[in-house]
């Protein structure tokens, strides 16, 4: 499959979440819809949209970069714990990865912890054609939703929902600028806590470009018995007009280091 094809998947496996959402809300309130509930329509609708990727559509699957060498210690162990996963995938080979959030209050920190692993994932092949596609689905009701997108846009994450009013045009692409997003407090410590592993072993983080393009793939808004819900999807790429430059790694151990134990 090309680039395009895997963001014409996902938008066909939108519609049929935008559906399940429908018929859930019309059996019971929307304010019961959970994440597990939604995650569960996306794997359904990825399946649904081409039936010759069905077996390889999986519920977490563990990032590329799960074992990576220890970041502070290249001869310390692995050992056991937790390994990062991505919510949905399309893997063997990995070829798609979406992370997927419900929110009920204002959750900025969750979502920037999951765009530092889409950005990681997508930088751990150096052609962008042979890259692993990288999505965010991110809904919830209206008002915790537009409240986890402002906390986002203050610190200059700009996932796109509206087209700053203009109804009849569609929300143009942004860039996310994950090497100034490092360089802040909030940005190393999202960083920091998608590379750990436990006490003392953080993963080592592969090749990461500096800014990643963030276009609007397809988006919804209803409202069921006076409750309203939104729900979007992006596309994390690095095509032109990003920055041909990847993030410098050099100084990680010395700022994990100084991290508080």
């Amino acid at each position: 499959m090309n680039p395009a094809d895997y963001s014409a998947l996902m938008a066909r496996a939108f519609l049929y979440v935008e559906g399940t959402l429908l018929r859930r809300s019309a059996e019971d309130s929307p304010t019961r819809i959970t994440e597990d509930f939604v995650r569960g329509a996306l794997i359904d609708g990825l399946k649904a949209a081409k039936a010759d990727l069905a077996n390889s559509v999986a519920m977490e699957s563990d990032v590329p970069w799960n074992r990576a060498l220890n970041a502070l210690n290249s001869s310390a162990r692995f050992g056991a714990g937790r390994p990062r996963q991505h919510d949905v995938a399309i893997k063997n080979p990995l070829r798609l990865v979406s992370e997927v959030k419900w929110v009920k209050k204002q959750d900025g920190e969750a979502i920037l912890e999951d765009l530092w692993k889409l950005a990681l994932t997508h930088g751990t092949s150096a052609r962008e054609r042979e890259s692993c596609r990288t999505f965010l689905l991110l809904g919830g009701i209206k008002k915790s939703f537009e409240q986890t997108l402002g906390n986002l846009h203050r610190r200059k994450i700009p996932l796109r929902w509206s087209p700053q009013g203009k109804a009849v045009q569609w929300p143009r692409s942004t860039r996310i600028k994950f090497g100034k997003i490092v360089r802040k407090k909030w940005g190393f410590s999202a960083l920091a806590s998608v590379l750990k592993r436990r006490k003392g072993y953080y993963r080592q983080p592969p090749a990461t470009w500096v800014e990643l393009r963030c276009t609007t793939v397809a988006r919804s808004y209803k409202t069921i018995r006076g409750i309203q819900w939104k729900i979007a999807l992006w596309e994390l790429s690095f095509r032109t007009p990003c920055k041909r430059k990847q993030i410098n790694w050099n100084g990680l151990p010395g700022r994990l280091a100084n991290l508080p134990r």
